[in-house]
């Protein structure tokens, strides 16, 4: 690279291309002294050191100057009505997308759901003729489940609490 091409960042002391560097007119080749990345670097540790300040200041310009602020979005809205169309038809193309995606992404828990719950019924079922044909085994037998499992009743307040407990049945 020529040397009109780059200059040296008094920061980092790296020689880098021009366009590496911000505008400033009050410097003779109309270039700040320190490169971008000094530049980003320098200001991100400010901020990080003053940020209540920084945050304050930066209420109180938009409290004293919200009509200066409004007029100057309206009209750069204004000026560049073409660009905001194309965001907001790529913002509605994007959400048209990520809708049809969560919509399918929704049908397919309801689907999964819908699985579980005939899985869930199913295996009730067996569980519960299980049981029904091991009460009628008992009948058979002349036993009830009284006879194979220590059921103690114990009166609360609020409701009947039952206090299961097994013992072993001798042949």
């Amino acid at each position: 690279m020529s040397e009109a091409e780059t200059k040296l960042c008094s920061k980092c002391k790296v020689e880098k291309d021009l366009s590496e560097f911000n505008k400033d007119t009050r410097i003779k080749d109309g270039l700040r002294g320190q490169c971008k990345l000094c530049s980003r670097i320098k200001r991100a540790a400010y901020y990080e050191a003053n940020k209540e300040r920084v945050i304050e200041q930066a209420k109180a310009y938009y409290e004293a100057n919200k009509e200066e602020i409004a007029a100057r979005r309206r009209a750069h809205r204004a000026e560049n009505k073409e660009l905001y169309a194309a965001k907001q038809k790529a913002y509605r193309a994007g959400k048209k997308e990520k809708d049809a995606a969560r919509a399918t992404a929704v049908q397919g828990i309801q689907a999964l759901r819908a699985e579980r719950k005939i899985e869930n019924d199913a295996i009730k079922s067996y569980f519960d003729s299980v049981t029904d044909m091991f009460v009628e085994e008992l009948k058979k037998e002349g036993l009830t489940i009284n006879d194979i499992f220590d059921i103690e009743v114990v009166e609360t307040d609020t409701e009947d609490v039952f206090d299961v407990t097994y013992k072993v049945i001798e042949d």
